[in-house]
């Protein structure tokens, strides 16, 4: 898994130009003081999307017949493309965050109090779609899985409606269930998160593995 880990990091590293030039775009907005929390954000997610072009390379010219020869079970391969994605993301994550931090320390006009809960949700944020789409990438390739993720968007948007529809029918006030749960605790409330998004990697994971398992090169 290891060599896996490092043929990603040199395809990472062949695009450091376009991400170093983007990483500069966001320091200066960043410094024309725009959102801190959404830059740090966009930046991870960003930088998290390229796992799944590593995808697209494995794929290129029959890539995955070759890779698998190669002493790598498949399981092997889930797990590096898991791996890579959270630990990139949480990498960039904690560079821009650390970058935040020290702006706030020189021009003092940014409260990490409120800059750090937000940044923290972009981050649970980016991790359930990245255990949301690994899967799909995996099942359909880079083409399909953009439609796939689509349908997935459509579903989860229609899912969120009806939900709101039920709340609506039942005279059940949806502002006021988030207000109660505005009252948790910040740390309290991110450890549920880390949890559920524990759980929900797990069963991407599952999914993942399934896959790629029935999967013919």
């Amino acid at each position: 898994m290891k060599g896996l880990f490092i043929k990603d990091l040199i395809l990472f590293k062949n695009q450091a130009k376009f991400y170093i030039m983007f990483a500069m775009i966001c320091a200066l907005m960043l410094f024309a003081n725009f959102n801190p929390a959404y830059i740090i954000g966009y930046m991870t997610l960003m930088c998290m999307m390229f796992t799944f072009t590593t995808i697209s390379y494995d794929e290129f010219e029959n890539g995955f017949s070759f890779l698998f020869t190669l002493p790598y079970s498949r399981r092997d391969y889930v797990r590096e493309k898991y791996g890579f994605g959270i630990i990139v993301s949480l990498t960039v994550w904690i560079l821009f965050l650390a970058v935040v931090f020290m702006k706030s320390l020189v021009g003092k006009n940014m409260d990490m109090g409120e800059i750090l809960p937000a940044a923290l949700m972009y981050l649970f944020t980016i991790q359930l779609f990245c255990a949301v789409n690994l899967p799909i990438q995996l099942k359909f390739g880079i083409e399909k899985g953009r439609i796939a993720l689509i349908g997935v968007s459509i579903t989860t948007f229609a899912v969120v409606f009806g939900l709101a529809k039920i709340f609506e029918l039942n005279n059940m006030n949806i502002t006021a269930v988030f207000r109660q749960l505005g009252t948790i605790r910040p740390a309290p409330f991110f450890g549920i998160l880390a949890c559920i998004c524990a759980v929900i990697y797990g069963i991407s994971y599952s999914f993942s593995v399934k896959i790629m398992e029935k999967r013919q090169f």
